[in-house]
């Protein structure tokens, strides 16, 4: 990438606040679809294929410490957190990225979150976030899974009384979805509170219900 393309990324990323939001919940969801309402598809891959570079970049650098005798972060203990240690400091921006490749020691002053790649959108033809700025593509889903606790009921023997209320819930909020009365979809439902409420109804069909219901709900809800 030229030094303008570069300096573009950075001022994206400085404009994603990942400092200043990361802490709260599911952080990284709100920042990427306020980044695709901005951003369209192609500038979304070249943001992703800077990451990857720098991420690269600081691997490199940190592998060169450590072969030269340097202490290891203690803000990492595998390669899941080593990855959000270095996404991080790329989230934090351009000034903390360049502070770290110069000296690898103030990793140790850096607290990862997870995780700052998340917040970018996949953009690929089988993985490609852009389509659920479309709320058929939400509706499609809520039709499967309407389907899907049809056929629960149907072929159950036996189905308990808390799996039937949870079921007849999950009817009403899919159902909402289909008519496009997203309020009442969502209504007092959190991703904290109530995912594993939503989550395993049915050994075959697994987080289906739980997924579909809250992907919905990140992008349709303010709509």
């Amino acid at each position: 990438m030229s030094k303008a393309t570069d300096n573009l990324m950075w001022s994206i990323i400085a404009n994603m606040n990942w400092t200043k939001l990361c802490n709260k919940p599911r952080a990284y969801d709100t920042i990427k679809i306020q980044f695709m309402r901005e951003h369209g598809k192609a500038t979304a891959k070249k943001l992703g294929d800077f990451v990857n570079a720098r991420w690269k970049d600081l691997d490199k650098a940190f592998n060169v410490h450590i072969n030269s005798g340097g202490a290891e972060c203690v803000h990492y203990s595998g390669d899941d957190s080593y990855d959000d240690m270095m996404h991080h400091v790329i989230g934090m921006g351009k000034e903390t990225f360049e502070a770290v490749m110069a000296d690898m020691t103030k990793l140790d002053d850096i607290e990862p979150v997870e995780s700052f790649s998340y917040a970018i959108p996949h953009t690929s033809d089988n993985f490609n976030d852009y389509k659920n700025l479309d709320s058929d593509t939400h509706v499609i889903h809520a039709k499967e899974a309407v389907l899907a606790l049809a056929e629960i009921v149907d072929n159950a023997n036996n189905i308990g009384h808390d799996e039937a209320m949870v079921i007849r819930e999950l009817l009403s909020r899919f159902m909402a979805i289909i008519a496009g009365e997203f309020t009442e979809a969502f209504a007092d439902i959190t991703f904290e509170d109530d995912y594993d409420h939503f989550n395993n109804i049915h050994p075959e069909y697994r987080a289906m219900f739980a997924n579909y219901l809250f992907d919905a709900k990140k992008f349709l809800e303010d709509k």
